[in-house]
């Protein structure tokens, strides 16, 4: 124990970069989220670590504690994580889809053709013509969508 008291002393900064280290390999293989910041709160107290040691070894545990703590919830409150409902396919975006509004780009007998979020798709809907905004109300499948005027 003393190597690693004795390590601390002569390179604080070495030792929450470590810290920070270990913290963002485990966050990486696991891939939950929560890890992140607390790894960046070690990096921030490494640099607090090397610009002033007047908090020491206690005030730095104590620095590093509520920092992981607040930047975490501020993290889960600020930062979306993506709506993948049980069973969805991540690389499927139709879902999202639905509530989006669009435009008719054209319209053939029995198909219509509207613009939504970038894309293209084909649909179906009642009493549409070219350049009428619809709103998405349904997937139907591959890439089909049901819309109605809006």
């Amino acid at each position: 124990m003393t190597m690693i008291a004795d390590f601390y002393t002569n390179h604080p900064m070495w030792t929450w970069l470590s810290i920070g280290a270990v913290l963002l390999t485990i966050e990486v293989i696991t891939g939950t989220g929560w890890l992140l910041w607390p790894a960046g709160a070690a990096a921030v107290v490494a640099v607090i670590a090397v610009v002033t040691r007047a908090l020491g070894l206690p005030g730095e545990i104590v620095v590093f504690a509520l920092l992981s703590i607040a930047t975490s919830l501020t993290a889960r409150r600020y930062l979306k994580t993506a709506d993948v409902q049980p069973g969805q396919n991540v690389n499927d975006r139709a879902h999202t889809l639905i509530g989006k509004t669009g435009q008719v780009t054209g319209t053939n007998p029995g198909h219509i053709r509207v613009l939504v979020d970038g894309a293209e798709w084909e649909a179906e809907g009642e009493g549409l013509e070219a350049g009428a905004t619809v709103q998405v109300v349904k997937v139907l499948g591959g890439a089909r969508l049901a819309v109605r005027a809006v």
